[in-house]
């Protein structure tokens, strides 16, 4: 109703919502680690599963990723190295977001965790736009604080113009839920908010986990059977494995 004018949330096999002019990140998985290294990528953040449609699709983020790629062309043991420092990068990204199905993934990639916050933080130069921790400026690029988690994804949703996220750039998105005084005034009330997050963050069902320990979100059929409880009113996630009726 809100979200899939601009955004798909469809799986590699183009099952789930899509969009029928996508103009926006495709969200299925998002924050998960195969999503983040996604975005690491020169040809998939170009493309409409990410960036591509956008207004950012020529802009500073997908020139740098490019660039960094460039910068090791024909060099296999320095891209391999870029490789590394981006996996790594990912781990650190992904696991900000404390996704239930990634906690034993997380755990499993602890040191690369450490080790890809130290080279956001450095040698990738992420904070030259983005804020991470301790590190950078808010303003210029969204806060890489917090990525993902339910406390980012709700200020995300609620106010993309806000400070920490597209200040000045933001690329259409409305502000769904901006005033927190007067709830009755926003697109979405605080329920929906935090149903939206859940939803996207897979919390409303235990998914499963690839080879790597990495989660999984489920199928657009799984979370359609969690809906047939029986009763005519639609589930409400209260957290992972539960869902309760409205």
């Amino acid at each position: 109703r809100h979200c899939a004018s601009c955004h798909s949330f469809a799986d590699a096999d183009g099952h789930g919502i899509v969009a029928s002019s996508p103009s926006a990140p495709n969200l299925y998985g998002f924050g998960t680690y195969n999503w983040v290294r996604g975005f690491l990528d020169p040809e998939r953040i170009a493309s409409e599963h990410y960036l591509g449609n956008t207004a950012m699709s020529e802009g500073d983020m997908v020139s740098t990723i490019v660039d960094l790629h460039d910068g090791v062309d024909g060099d296999d043991e320095a891209r391999q190295t870029l490789v590394d420092q981006l996996n790594k990068a990912a781990r650190a990204l992904s696991a900000e977001a404390q996704l239930p199905a990634q906690a034993a993934a997380d755990e499993k990639h602890a040191a690369d965790i450490a080790e890809g916050s130290e080279l956001i933080a450095g040698d990738l130069s992420c904070t030259d736009c983005h804020r991470w921790h301790d590190n950078g400026d808010l303003g210029s690029a969204p806060d890489l604080t917090g990525y993902g988690s339910r406390e980012w994804l709700g200020a995300m949703i609620a106010n993309p113009e806000h400070e920490r996220f597209y200040a000045d750039n933001n690329d259409r998105m409305p502000a769904f839920a901006s005033d927190a005084q007067h709830p009755e005034n926003n697109m979405l009330t605080p329920l929906e908010l935090r149903m939206l997050v859940e939803w996207m963050r897979g919390e409303w069902y235990e998914p499963a986990v690839d080879e790597n320990g990495d989660g999984l979100i489920p199928t657009v059929a799984e979370w359609l059977q969690s809906f047939d409880s029986g009763s005519s009113s639609a589930p409400v996630a209260t957290g992972v494995g539960q869902v309760q009726s409205q």
